[in-house]
């Protein structure tokens, strides 16, 4: 190695002795096949110019260019203006990082070879500043196995060559970093706990006491500890919270954790830790309602984009593909299942929307098929199959509904012995629709007396209750004409006061030209 390149590695500089920018000491620690990673996603993402960077700080290596030269060679000078966009452009490129630690979160551990390998041939000088490079971008991702690597060797380095008060420096940020890692394990763990559970109900107590567990750890100086309990926080209410996120704290923090998210992409979670896409699932799933039809758009293509990124195995890949899926049909049920009774259904629903069901009977259909062959978990099967059958409610027209109807039904009764988790809801619900919208009310009176049988004990959504109960009313009130079921339809239409009503069931109502009052 050239004496000025490993001078510039052993000290930490540039040519002109400038400290090496963030982004050339990363580039500088990935493998080969990191590297290729990294610009094979860049170049798919049509990333140019985090492209010309990355290239640029490769094609020195060991070295590296001063950041005027490598500015000129992205931007063609080093004008003031250019070295402002320079500087943002490599941030912005450090960040483009996710792609290889949501995939490869060890990124980093191949350099513990080098390491050792340098020692071991007599260069721990290059060595130690390998493995200072190493701790900084450890630090910065909090990759914690490989910041604990990296401060046992500075320390025992430091040991070795008397410079005990370095020894000690180093040996204290081992301890935090120790102690760090305990509080995250420890944070791991309750969420998995809490998922063995999590459709149990939980009472008032034991909901408020979980969700201060969690905020505890809000102001902790891990990026990583924050934003795990944060989802935590979420993912609790999401499941425990019958009208998800009602309470604005509650939505704040769901507000929050999605910025942290887009904050520090680049933090190193566990391999096939899914919590962007978890996150984005519960936001368009749990908060749809609230969102314009722009940002909605835009949530669910950044979540189609993220899953193509994604790479894992097949099966986790495919639980992507569940969780896309079931976002569109809760988008398509709630904006259209008021208006599946009218004979001119065709002319409401819009035309995109007839073809993005037509598009998902046939991913649907697809993967039955592929699931079959597979001989899947069943859970994983039943949410398919209910969404297979939901797609076809919401196609329209009698003989559509009808096919949804049996699927539906076919659904349960093979899985009667099964639970079917936080999905029992949704199917009675749109049973309940179904069944309304082809006129078969006695139906629906039978479909509101298995619920209320089915529903003890469980975590129930409370607007798919809401639309269950009100068409069991409505369904009576046809039926019969006795005013009480007209009476106790306000009561379920209003029991939030009249602020707080459901604006789609208000609509229904008017539709069926049915009057209510609280």
């Amino acid at each position: 190695m050239p004496e000025i390149l490993e001078e510039q590695i052993l000290t930490g500089t540039t040519k002109t002795g400038a400290e090496v920018l963030t982004i050339q000491r990363f580039i500088f620690l990935l493998s080969d096949f990191h590297y290729q990673e990294f610009i094979k996603h860049l170049q798919e993402a049509d990333a140019a110019l985090p492209l010309k960077l990355a290239e640029a700080v490769k094609q020195t290596l060991p070295g590296f260019d001063s950041h005027a030269e490598l500015c000129t060679k992205v931007y063609g000078s080093a004008s003031d203006t250019d070295k402002k966009k320079f500087n943002q452009l490599s941030v912005h490129t450090f960040k483009l990082s996710r792609y290889l630690v949501c995939n490869y979160p060890d990124y980093l551990s191949h350099n513990i070879n080098r390491i050792e390998h340098w020692v071991n041939t007599g260069n721990p000088k290059l060595a130690l500043r390998t493995a200072k490079f190493m701790l900084d971008i450890a630090e910065r991702i909090e990759d914690f196995r490989s910041q604990i690597w990296c401060l046992r060797f500075l320390a025992s380095d430091a040991i070795l060559n008397k410079e005990t008060q370095a020894s000690v420096k180093y040996g204290e940020e081992l301890k935090k970093v120790l102690h760090t890692e305990l509080v995250y394990t420890e944070l791991q763990q309750d969420l998995r706990l809490v998922a063995m559970d999590e459709n149990n109900p939980a009472d008032a107590t034991a909901y408020e006491s979980k969700k201060a567990y969690y905020e505890s750890f809000f102001e902790h100086t891990s990026s990583i500890v924050r934003v795990t309990a944060m989802y935590g926080y979420v993912s609790w209410v999401y499941h425990h919270n019958p009208k998800y996120f009602n309470d604005k704290r509650d939505l704040r923090v769901l507000k929050e954790l999605e910025d942290k998210l887009q904050q520090f992409p680049h933090l190193a979670f566990p391999f096939m830790t899914n919590m962007y896409g978890n996150t984005a699932f519960i936001r368009l799933n749990a908060v749809a309602a609230s969102l314009e039809d722009k940002e909605r758009t835009k949530l669910y293509n950044d979540l189609e984009d993220y899953y193509r990124q994604v790479k894992f195995t097949s099966e986790y890949v495919r639980d992507g593909q569940l969780y896309l899926i079931a976002i569109e049909c809760s988008r398509l049920v709630s904006t259209y299942y008021q208006h599946l009774h009218r004979s001119d259904y065709h002319t409401v629903i819009k035309p995109q929307d007839i073809k993005s069901i037509e598009r998902k009977i046939k991913t649907c259909e697809g993967l039955l098929a592929i699931e079959a062959e597979r001989k899947s978990n069943e859970i994983f099967l039943a949410n398919l199959r209910m969404l297979y059958g939901a797609f076809y409610v919401m196609a329209g027209g009698e003989k559509n509904i009808r096919r949804g109807i049996t699927e539906l039904e076919t659904l349960l009764t093979s899985y009667q012995q099964m639970s079917l988790k936080a999905s029992t809801d949704s199917i009675f619900m749109v049973l309940a629709i179904a069944y309304f919208a082809v006129a078969d009310y006695e139906k629906c009176l039978e479909v509101y007396k298995r619920y209320t049988k089915v529903k003890k004990n469980k975590n129930i959504y409370e607007g798919n209750d809401e639309k269950i109960y009100a068409y069991y009313y409505i369904a009576q009130w046809i039926l019969t004409g006795r005013e009480q079921y007209r009476i106790k339809l306000g009561n379920v239409i209003y029991r939030n006061g009249k602020e707080n009503t459901t604006k789609s069931l208000l609509q229904l109502l008017d539709l069926l030209k049915i009057e209510v009052t609280e």
